[in-house]
């Protein structure tokens, strides 16, 4: 998972940043369904730390917003616990501003 984060970290291109995106956000999905302690290891932890910054650049950004803001939450979701409990207003605010402009009339 490190090298995954790493290389998404240092990705470049719409097309790349957003396959890269899908990708992790399908390795994480079975790792969280059975993973406890293991989110607090260390190594874990690390690639948390690498691809969340990425992940939340590219959310601000509207073109990547499909891709990002899913890879945000899956992020977020299995992520060491005083790593959530920093971040997740912040992702939870985002989405709801989103959701208020794209139902505004």
């Amino acid at each position: 998972m490190m090298d995954f984060s790493q290389a998404f970290a240092s990705a470049h291109g719409q097309r790349l940043k957003t396959a890269f995106a899908e990708t992790l956000i399908h390795l994480m999905h079975p790792v969280g369904k059975t993973a406890k302690d293991e989110l607090n290891h260390p190594v874990w932890a690390k690639a948390i730390e690498t691809i969340y910054p990425k992940a939340k650049d590219m959310m601000s950004k509207p073109r990547y917003w499909s891709a990002a803001y899913p890879l945000v939450v899956t992020t977020i979701c299995m992520s060491p616990n005083n790593f959530f409990l920093r971040n997740w207003l912040h992702i939870f605010d985002a989405g709801i501003t989103r959701i208020k402009v794209s139902v505004s009339p």
